[in-house]
């Protein structure tokens, strides 16, 4: 199960959940792991009852299997699909020379051999040298950087060996580092523990890091080259004494230490120009040296460290006598950063208490970042910088332990678990369900375990969502243009150079709508194209239609906006509390008499509690295509809506025509969660006018930074409370102020806060209840509809103050909630 949990790394669910997905694959396992199967209980002896056809329930009407598993063919690694045949032929037949493949602003060559990639980058040292493109191609993507010339080194068979020695490994550039991984588990398990202390700290940096598609293509040396401080291994290369071997045409070969002298900013390195990097030389680990690795994210995997280090300490023989210390941090500059002066203090210590308050003092001193450091949480960061040297500290004296060196200090047990290796639980789960006659009606599906009717098509990628709809012949692209203001008149708009670029069909602006420039939403405007002020970085100025979608995406880029800045500008709830900026109408709910109740309570307390948004990231983008079939205005849309009468509906009052010659075709969402109802209605009006405007097939895909630009998700809220209580835990009075983030325009936040109070007493009884809802109005794209609607942060605050007063009364919460839980056939607030 492992290897399955480790091969789904990186595949994204955004909402069936894992653990099912999971559950799903068992069946390609031969038996679940002891203690490991769903179930765990005593007769299956702690494997899955699936592996041995067992039940939990022995009722005859109760079963927890969804599926039999003598429907389902046995195991049988003979019959695995095997790598197609051609494919490997191909492989082995790889063209012998050199390739160039020349775009409309890109040329790629790839050299087949290292003269060739030396007299390349003599003739172009500018041109960036890429294996797996996953530092280059993201900034070229995201970021907009352009390089006219890129030298792909994938097929230098130089760069890919791999060569063990008597002091260590030579490990080529472009060696990837899932391969690296395999070579240090394999020497780990070869070699003496002692020899692979190093490899090991490896493989801990290694099994973090992104995920296994991302190391099937990233290599070593482009992760030393992108000279980013939060990439994790530069840290524990440089504490390991690696050396680079380094080359050019002109200058021949040289060595260079990884170390911080080797970064000399952000994304750059102290390599020439024509220098091209061969191999990376890891030393094996001295009898009396122990190294660590480190990082903290935000996620166990695929996330960049927020801090990572590297540390190695060597002792004198049979001592605890520091000898030499390196000590490496990424993530607390612009580049890597060795503390030396730390280190130089510390050596030539006794490796002790001592010691350790020392060593935390010099890094308070050393470790430098400003308040205004990129990244934020600069005391967070400062403090994992102390936090990683405890942690090494405690490892290493547990091992000097072991090994009988005398040592002063002990650690408390509770320290110890930090010690323990943190291990990938493979998520379990368990269901059960009453099994029905075998003689109901199919047509009547409850109880019976149904499968998704489009379950087969979406597992082998035969389900058909709008962006797989193959293009209509003559079919247009339209890229949107958006405002790079929070709050601005619009002086003028210049299409001119866009419209002067190859492929570029015609621009739409508030001018071209042939109908009204807004949608509706219970009396709500929102315009579809800004005419004279944006409100928010990312609203809607513009569009380009041209023949292909690269072509309108960088025409869009040439479109010169010009402003006249506004005041006032803000964009959290605080600022429009100062601001008084709300919109209305306010809502207010109320019970008993929440004023006197607090005259007679025995605590009074008052706080408040922040959630935060979230963005919808459903898997498919917003976007649709529209067809004009040239007959009485009609019009097709293929979209992927949530309400598609309102998308029918919008499109029509944009066109000036009736609803009813507007057919929309929703066959599947690719993920909504609430965020496809709103904006993809103001998308299928510009897209049905580009598509009217031209008279061919328009259609439109959101980016995904321009889905997250122009379009917003949950709504921020902040709950700000005064509760009245009896030291025995029983609340008596709440009187709660809710306020969330509505952004620039009302859309669904007013149905939202309802939501909210409607929900704010969570179930419990509290006599005398207030809820006020205010929803602000700031410089922020309209947050809309998401699961849960403002149920879960109305009931979110109301558990905080549960909470809060069950701490403050030295009662378990569930104490408190048990006592106030409404009985039966009361009534509560909403």
């Amino acid at each position: 199960m492992e290897d399955i949990r480790e091969a789904l790394g990186g595949n994204l669910c955004r909402c069936t959940g894992y653990r099912p997905i999971i559950e799903g694959f068992k069946t390609f396992c031969d038996a679940s792991e002891n203690g490991e199967g769903c179930c765990q209980n005593g007769e299956s002896g702690g494997k899955c009852c699936m592996d041995n056809g067992t039940k939990h329930h022995k009722d005859s009407d109760i079963s927890e299997e969804l599926f039999h598993m003598d429907d389902v063919l046995p195991l049988d690694p003979s019959q695995d699909l095997i790598f197609p045949p051609e494919l490997m032929r191909m492989g082995k037949k790889r063209a012998c020379g050199s390739l160039c493949f020349q775009g409309d602003r890109v040329k790629l060559i790839s050299p087949v051999d290292l003269s060739n990639l030396l007299e390349l980058k003599t003739e172009y040292p500018e041109a960036p040298v890429v294996v797996g493109n996953t530092t280059i191609g993201p900034n070229m993507q995201v970021k907009g950087v352009h390089h006219p010339l890129i030298i792909y080194a994938g097929r230098v068979s130089d760069l890919h060996t791999v060569k063990w020695g008597k002091n260590g490994v030579s490990v080529g550039a472009v060696c990837t580092l899932s391969s690296l991984k395999e070579e240090m588990e394999r020497a780990v398990r070869e070699m003496e523990a002692e020899r692979t202390r190093g490899y090991q700290a490896l493989l801990q940096t290694l099994q973090c890091l992104a995920g296994k598609q991302i190391r099937n293509m990233a290599t070593i040396g482009g992760n030393i080259l992108s000279a980013n401080p939060k990439y994790d291994l530069n840290s524990v290369l440089a504490a390991l004494d690696c050396t680079l071997r380094v080359m050019s045409k002109e200058n021949g070969t040289r060595e260079i230490t990884l170390n911080e002298e080797l970064f000399t900013g952000f994304g750059k390195t102290a390599l020439r120009p024509d220098e091209v990097l061969l191999s990376i030389d890891i030393p094996y680990s001295k009898p009396w040296e122990f190294v660590s690795a480190f990082r903290q994210a935000q996620r166990r995997e695929f996330a960049f460290s927020i801090v990572n280090a590297g540390m190695k300490v060597v002792f004198r023989e049979g001592t605890n006598i520091v000898e030499s210390l390196n000590i490496y941090y990424g993530g607390v500059g612009p580049t890597l950063v060795k503390v030396g002066r730390t280190c130089q203090k510390l050596v030539g210590r006794s490796w002790g208490e001592e010691l350790l308050a020392d060593a935390c003092w010099l890094l308070e001193e050393e470790v430098e970042l400003s308040d205004s450091a990129h990244g934020g949480k600069v005391e967070y960061r400062k403090t994992l910088t102390t936090s990683f040297f405890f942690k090494f500290y405690m490892q290493v004296l547990q091992e000097l332990r072991e090994r009988d060196v005398d040592v002063c200090g002990c650690l408390p047990l509770e320290y110890l678990s930090a010690l323990k290796p943190f291990k990938n639980e493979v998520p379990q789960g368990h269901q059960s369900f009453q099994l029905v006659s075998n003689a109901q009606s199919s047509q009547d599906p409850v109880g019976h375990p149904m499968m998704h009717q489009a379950a087969f098509q979406q597992a082998t990628g035969e389900a058909q969502y709008y962006d797989d709809i193959p293009p209509v012949q003559g079919e247009l692209f339209v890229f949107m243009v958006t405002s790079t203001r929070a709050h601005a008149k619009i002086i003028n708009i210049d299409p001119s150079e866009a419209l002067g670029m190859t492929g570029v069909v015609t621009f739409l602006s508030a001018g071209d709508v042939p109908g009204q420039n807004r949608r509706m939403w219970f009396n709500n405007p929102e315009e579809l194209f800004a005419e004279e002020e944006v409100s928010c970085v990312g609203q809607i100025i513009g569009a380009v239609v041209a023949e292909s979608r690269e072509q309108a995406r960088r025409a869009a880029q040439r479109v010169k906006v010009t402003y006249q800045d506004l005041l006032p500008v803000f964009f959290t709830i605080e600022e429009a509390i100062q601001h008084q900026s709300f919109f209305d109408p306010k809502r207010k709910l109320e019970r008993g008499d929440v004023d006197k109740a607090f005259e007679t309570v025995d605590q009074i307390l008052e706080d408040e509690i922040y959630l935060g948004g979230q963005e919808h990231f459903y898997m498919e983008t917003q976007g649709l295509i529209a067809v004009p079939k040239g007959e009485n205005g009609e019009l097709e849309l293929f979209v992927a809506s949530q309400h598609a009468a309102y998308t029918q509906e919008v499109v029509g009052i944009t066109l000036g025509i009736d609803s009813n010659k507007i057919t929309c075709h929703v066959r599947r969402l690719g993920g909504a969660f609430g965020g496809k109802v709103m904006k993809i209605a103001s998308l299928s009006a510009i897209t049905a006018t580009a598509a009217v405007k031209t008279g061919r097939a328009v259609r439109c895909v959101l980016e995904r930074g321009d889905d997250m630009l122009i379009t917003s998700g949950r709504h921020p809220f902040l709950g700000k409370y005064k509760v009245g209580y009896n030291n025995d835990g029983t609340i008596m009075a709440a009187d709660i102020t809710y306020y969330s983030n509505g952004g620039c325009t009302l859309d669904e936040s007013s149905f939202i806060m309802e939501k909210a109070l409607l929900h704010m007493d969570n179930g419990y009884r509290i006599p005398n209840l207030r809820g006020r809802g205010l929803v602000c109005k700031t410089y922020l794209p309209s947050y809309t509809a998401f699961r849960g609607f403002g149920g879960p942060q109305g009931l979110m605050v109301m558990e905080s103050v549960l909470h809060e007063v069950a701490v403050k009364c030295g009662l378990p919460p569930q104490k408190v909630s048990e006592r106030l839980l409404e009985g039966s056939g009361s009534c509560s607030v909403s």
